[in-house]
């Protein structure tokens, strides 16, 4: 479903999948249950219940399962893996792979490469 106000925006197969609230410019392309909210020109490309929200502009996520980035994260992506978070102003940063990673609190250019519930937190910028 794309809502009313999502200019430009578009969902190309799958499942379930949302984009809402003045997402501009996004895009989703196939899996299911995936939501791009307040966000403009980001992506979801596949996997299941992946999220894009809150100003997260310019934003992705490429596969997975439950991979979230949130609030003001812009510029920022999640490629593969499971329950991988990127919040709280924490733009240019990427997860790549990996279970339960998160890049938080305005952490910005932070780098997380796969494993299992590592953490960027507390204005650690330019941190892998």
């Amino acid at each position: 479903m794309v809502g009313q106000a999502e200019s430009d925006s578009s969902i190309l197969a799958g499942c379930y999948n949302r984009i809402c609230n003045y997402s501009d410019k996004s895009v989703i392309v196939g899996g299911g249950w995936n939501k791009i909210y307040n966000s403009d020109k980001s992506t979801v490309v596949g996997g299941s219940r992946n999220r894009v929200e809150y100003h997260s502009d310019r934003s992705g996520v490429m596969s997975g399962c439950y991979n979230k980035v949130l609030d003001n994260s812009c510029l920022s992506a999640i490629v593969a893996g499971c329950c991988n978070i990127i919040d709280c102003d924490s733009c240019q940063s990427v997860i790549m792979g990996g279970c339960g990673n998160q890049i938080i609190d305005n952490n910005e250019g932070s780098v997380v490469l796969g494993g299992y519930l590592n953490s960027v937190c507390c204005n650690s910028d330019y941190s892998s």
